[in-house]
């Protein structure tokens, strides 16, 4: 795997640039974690064992969008596996919207990538994927978390946003 070209994807995607480490992240059972570090640095690990290009957007999504919000920490030098996420945290609502909202971006992203990745044609689908997100337009961030904030406020009510 090209760390490179998925540093690339993830710096577009994210607004800033990005430092890939292909390992597993602190948090035991995570497919991938972002980290800001104490000198303000965006860090993604992604895990071998998982989908990279998934984990990828996700991580890229929370970078982009909860940038302001993530502490600068230097738990990305902890040991792999090492931490484990509380019940509690899993379960606030703070968390939850955090990855309500990666996975929202993620979702756009990887559908983009799908849709393009003919038009790159590059040696391998997940190459003409990560060429496709490169490309993606940065200014739709703005239209992504509105549609966002929508859906949440539909769901808020019962109400069902139409595919």
């Amino acid at each position: 795997m090209d760390l490179k070209q998925l540093e690339q994807v993830a710096s577009h995607l994210a607004k800033r640039p990005v430092t890939i480490r292909y390992q597993p992240p602190v948090w035991d059972g995570a497919g991938g974690a972002a980290y800001k570090t104490k000198t303000g640095a965006a860090l993604i690990d992604l895990n071998p064992g998982s989908d990279p290009l998934i984990n990828l957007c996700h991580e890229a999504a929370h970078i982009c969008v909860d940038w302001a919000s993530m502490e600068r920490t230097d738990i990305w030098k902890m040991e792999p596996r090492s931490l484990k996420i509380s019940p509690a945290v899993k379960a606030s609502a703070q968390t939850a919207a955090m990855e309500s909202r990666a996975d929202h971006f993620a979702s756009i992203w990887l559908n983009y990538a799908a849709r393009w990745a003919w038009y790159y044609m590059r040696p391998t689908v997940f190459e003409s994927k990560l060429a496709a997100l490169v490309e993606w337009p940065a200014r739709d961030v703005e239209s992504a978390l509105k549609m966002w904030a929508e859906q949440k406020a539909l769901e808020a009510i019962g109400g069902k946003v139409k595919d």
